[in-house]
């Protein structure tokens, strides 16, 4: 870290592989950011990357949602047959809300991939 504390400065960046922080080389062009484990980027590789990264954080947080709007379903299901109405309709409230969100981030991704969004 000592040698790379001599050739760079810590930047406001973050490594996308192990999260530890960027630092920028000094002085090379083009723009060039390495981590302490030696993971290291020019900034269109590392632009490239985060696209990557936030891209499989939306299908991720697009899957959870789903699964969570199955399982509240399940469970108002469940809370029906037991006559418990409120609770089911709590749980359809939430069901639906989840839906929602899943909706919001499934336009987003469309968008993107029809070359809307770069």
């Amino acid at each position: 870290m000592d040698n790379l504390a001599r050739l760079a400065k810590p930047s406001t960046f973050t490594c996308p592989e192990c999260h530890g922080t960027l630092w920028e080389i000094q002085d090379l062009r083009p723009q060039r950011f390495r981590c302490h484990t030696g993971h290291a980027y020019t900034a269109a590789s590392l632009v490239t990357l985060q696209d990557d990264k936030v891209e499989d954080a939306v299908w991720s947080a697009m899957r959870a949602l789903h699964e969570r709007e199955m399982l509240l379903r399940t469970m108002a299901e469940e809370a029906l047959l037991h006559k418990h109405v409120e609770l089911a309709a709590e749980y359809t409230a939430q069901a639906g809300k989840a839906h929602e969100d899943a909706e919001v981030l499934r336009r987003l991704m469309t968008h993107k991939t029809s070359g809307h969004q770069k």
